[in-house]
């Protein structure tokens, strides 16, 4: 191959250029997000006020009629529709592939408080199955930690951990249901997700407990509660005794004194191989 050859193979690396563009140019979003007409209401006001703070990320759509596919900002643009402000400033960027964009998006967005845990969890699928296949026959651990280097890379800051990869992709294999019943409220989160997918096998039980959760929001010891319940991994509570156990050779028990509340607790072995928890006297 030729000098020239080698130089015409290499890819074409184009800068990111930010500009002004109206915003019916903006046609189509890869960031499909729902939001309530307050959310819209409250960003137009602070549009209004302070104007616009950060730009959208946009990028070609149809360059020859110059409009742009949407990638990251879309509350700020249904804002600006809804006020009428015309135009809004915007990076264009242009991604190499599909994982390349959902990278930045993630790193983008994953940070934001308004994001909620089922959004997160779901960007996180899209980069795993965009990476698989782009990465043919790549064990998932490799891909994982792929996630993880290159949210960090694309965001300039720390970005999430293996383990924290892998929970997020655990809570997006929810039942459809249960993530379109639940993935708007920014109370439910990571720790609440991950106690409802230990029901993946009892879909109808997730969903009554999602419906429960938007009535009244539990905290994660409750919902984990519920959980335990309908396992049938329920604990009994241990027992008050105010006699000495005189009965119970020392061999067969062991004090525990917990931490929080200084209460001793004393765990006690039976003869058939059983254990039961007994709470000793409390001193008046």
């Amino acid at each position: 191959m030729g000098q020239a050859e080698a130089v015409e193979a290499t890819p074409r690396v184009v800068m990111d250029e930010f500009r002004l563009v109206p915003v019916e140019k903006i046609v189509e979003w890869k960031e499909p997000r729902d939001f309530s007409h307050e959310d819209v209401a409250k960003m137009a006001t602070s549009l209004r006020a302070t104007g616009q703070v950060h730009p959208l990320t946009i990028e070609p759509f149809n360059e020859e009629e110059g409009t742009f596919t949407g990638v990251t900002g879309r509350l700020r643009f249904e804002a600006a529709r809804s006020c009428g402000i015309s135009e809004l400033i915007c990076r264009v960027k242009h991604f190499q592939s599909e994982s390349e964009r959902l990278e930045y998006q993630l790193a983008e967005n994953t940070a934001r408080k308004d994001f909620t845990t089922i959004e997160k969890a779901e960007r996180f699928r899209k980069l795993y199955e965009a990476m698989k296949k782009e990465l043919g026959g790549v064990k998932d651990k490799s891909i994982v930690y792929g996630i993880s280097q290159s949210v960090q890379e694309a965001s300039g800051e720390e970005g999430p951990s293996e383990q924290a990869v892998y929970k997020y992709l655990k809570v997006s294999r929810l039942p459809g249901e249960v993530i379109a019943k639940i993935g708007t409220s920014s109370k439910f989160g990571l720790r609440h997700a991950l106690e409802l997918s230990r029901l993946n096998d009892k879909p109808e039980v997730q969903l009554d407990l999602a419906e429960k959760f938007l009535q009244k929001p539990m905290t994660t010891r409750k919902l984990k509660q519920a959980v335990d319940q309908e396992l049938g991994d329920v604990k009994p509570k241990p027992i008050e005794v105010s006699a000495p156990l005189m009965e119970v050779k020392p061999e067969a028990y062991r004090a525990i004194v917990c931490q929080q509340c200084r209460v001793s607790l004393l765990l006690v072995h039976n003869n058939d191989g059983s254990h039961k928890l007994l709470v000793k006297q409390r001193k008046t």
